[in-house]
């Protein structure tokens, strides 16, 4: 693709891509600039979707005359067009500056983020510094309409607003919305679908603003959880609580257990959330409430923000060593405790397991790895006695005996890309899949630099790539050489927000999670080792069912063991489709849908933020 800007001749090239959204893709063009290009209604993203290509169609249009009038802010923290770009006379996007080494805000309402680092300091710090911008942004007269948590990035706890394009000045509308941050004011209160009928304007901006802080405060946004009313009529659909105002808090809904309790925040912010999330309640967020006092209990070890701990007890965590519990048909031994947090656990031959305490990094059996505070962002894998973290291009290895290793690998956005079995270590560098061997590394294969991600099990690896027009899904062998291409994967329309694998023997559980149309949706796709698709399933995320959450599970040859808020359940391929088969109530009192699942010798070990726990289903 060619294109014009300030009258030069610029080619896009497709592996220069750095972000695929639902209207757009970006290029790092260099010199810090990126480049937006809008998508045309030809666009493979796409391909069958009538109603997404006259929406496309229409977009371009309007840009012709709305970039051209775009207010010349010059705000540090806005990142507006800089030079519009064409194809002839025709605009077709615009260049920005480019944030590098930035997390967009939707990770600051990730647990697993947050416990590695990223404090409720950081909170803190993020949202008083977008508190500002939003306020500058409306005295310039400007509404951002589609405020949510992929278009503010953070970096060193600055708040970056991007996607500039759509926003709200003049006479020009902004004419998408994320589902999760749209004021319900703005919508029919009789509405089938949730969907906007009147304008944006600043008091729904501020109220996409308490969206963002409630989940970043909680890891659940204001409508989360699984609302389970005693009366069947007053069943419906969960993307239309918000004009019912149910709440995470309503009696009838069921506040998710990988949550953090509500408890922990003071009553004024409490308070002011219900006013906002229940009684309409609109205006600028007060100040005064972003600025709150965290304190952990010596106790029992839980973050609060009030005067006296919310939820303590008498014995500090670290004294409890073991405990055994026969519920049911299951019988549960909590086997290692800690006051700080597990970073990560593998069963290798036996239970291997990181974790982080008292600004220490231990391996089980308490052995010392280094001192340090942790930090978000890093990517931690065990292979064998050795420990390995990654971040950005730089990747440790720490041996037994303490002897540290260091290899520049890729990354993609800032994830360090590597992993590891017991016996394998791959990493992606120059742009080529990697297997270290004895003396160096071996080529695999070659994959896009900069936009790959990848998983290994014991036998086979599973990765892909998506950037652009580009798009492949592909699998590798543990020993030997070569990529075998998933030809007839597709990935849907929209925005990739998140993916994993679990990998069992020749079968591969793919899941990963897009944002279309203002909701996201995740997918689980069951691949075999003839690269031929034989199985699938979707739901909406956070919908409660086995696929709300993607993470959570565990792969066995050809089933799936997933980790609910009501137990662990177990999913098969019938005919094609993705089910639930069975469920394990029992086990509802010691897992929850962030659990990790790991396979051991007779049991299955579920690993949380502070413990492990060892259970047996009789």
């Amino acid at each position: 693709m060619e294109v014009q800007i300030n009258k030069k001749k610029l080619r896009i090239d497709p592996k220069s891509a750095i972000g695929k959204g639902g209207e757009a893709d970006v290029y790092d063009i260099g010199q810090n600039r990126a480049l937006k290009i809008f998508k045309t209604p030809k666009h493979p993203d796409f391909t069958g979707l009538v109603s997404e290509q006259g929406n496309a169609r229409l977009r371009i249009i309007e840009q012709q005359k709305k970039l051209p009038k775009f207010p010349r802010l010059n705000h540090k923290r806005v990142i507006a067009p800089v030079d519009l770009v064409y194809q002839g006379k025709k605009i077709v996007g615009y260049t920005m500056n480019l944030i590098k080494n930035a997390e967009p805000i939707m990770m600051y309402s990730k647990k697993g983020f947050r416990m590695q680092g990223a404090d409720d300091e950081a909170v803190r710090n993020v949202f008083q510094d977008m508190h500002v911008t939003l306020k500058a942004i409306h005295e310039k007269g400007l509404v951002i309409g589609d405020f949510n948590d992929l278009n503010i990035l953070v970096r060193n706890d600055e708040a970056y607003f991007i996607d500039t394009d759509s926003w709200q000045y003049a006479n020009f509308s902004c004419h998408v919305f994320t589902a999760k941050f749209l004021d319900p004011l703005l919508v029919d209160k009789n509405a089938t679908e949730f969907l906007p009928i009147r304008p944006f304007n600043k008091s729904a901006d501020w109220y996409s603003f308490a969206v963002m802080y409630f989940q970043s405060l909680l890891f659940v946004d204001p409508y989360g959880g699984v609302y389970r009313p005693k009366k069947k009529v007053d069943r419906l659909n969960g993307n239309l609580r918000p004009l019912k105002r149910i709440t995470v808090f309503h009696s009838e809904v069921r506040y998710p257990k990988p949550a953090r309790p509500y408890e922990v925040l003071p009553d004024d912010l409490l308070h002011h959330f219900d006013k906002i999330f229940v009684k309409d309640k609109r205006g600028i967020f007060p100040k005064n409430l972003l600025e709150l006092s965290w304190q952990t209990c010596s106790k029992c070890g839980q973050t609060h923000a009030r005067q006296k701990c919310p939820n303590c007890f008498e014995a500090a965590i670290a004294s409890i060593k073991e405990s055994i519990t026969v519920r049911g048909k299951v019988k549960v031994q909590t086997i290692f405790r800690t006051s700080g947090n597990i970073l990560f656990a593998t069963w290798q031959n036996g239970l291997k397991f990181l974790y982080h305490e008292k600004k220490t990094f231990y391996r089980e059996g308490e052995r010392k790895i280094l001192s340090g505070k942790l930090r978000p962002g890093i990517r931690y894998r065990i292979q064998g006695e050795s420990t390995l973290m990654g971040q950005g291009q730089q990747l440790v290895q720490i041996d037994k005996t303490g002897e540290v290793k260091r290899t520049i690998i890729d990354s993609l956005n800032n994830l360090s890309m590597f992993d590891t079995n017991k016996k394998n270590l791959f990493f992606l560098q120059n742009g080529y899949l990697n297997r270290q061997e004895e003396w160096a590394p071996r080529r695999i294969g070659e994959v896009l630099l900069g936009q790959t991600l990848f998983w290994i099990g014991d036998k086979q690896g599973f990765g892909f790539y998506r950037a652009g027009n580009l798009s492949e899904v592909f699998l590798f062998p543990m020993n030997g050489r070569g990529l075998k291409y998933v030809n007839d994967f597709v990935f849907p329309s929209g925005q990739l927000l998140d993916s994993t694998c679990f990998i069992a023997d020749n079968l591969f559980w793919f899941l990963f999670s897009v944002k279309a149309k203002g909701q996201t949706k995740n997918y689980c796709y069951l691949i075999n080792n003839e690269t031929k698709i034989v199985a699938r399933a979707e739901a909406f995320q956070s919908d409660g069912t086995w696929l709300g959450e993607i993470r959570g599970k565990l792969a066995l040859v050809n089933l799936l063991l997933s980790a609910t808020d009501d137990g662990i359940v177990r999913i098969v391929d019938q005919n094609g489709q993705l089910y639930q088969e069975k469920s394990f109530p029992d086990t509802e009192h010691f897992v929850q849908a962030d659990s990790h699942i790991l396979a051991g010798d007779n049991g299955l070990y579920v690993v949380g933020q502070r413990r492990i726990d060892f259970i047996q289903l009789f």
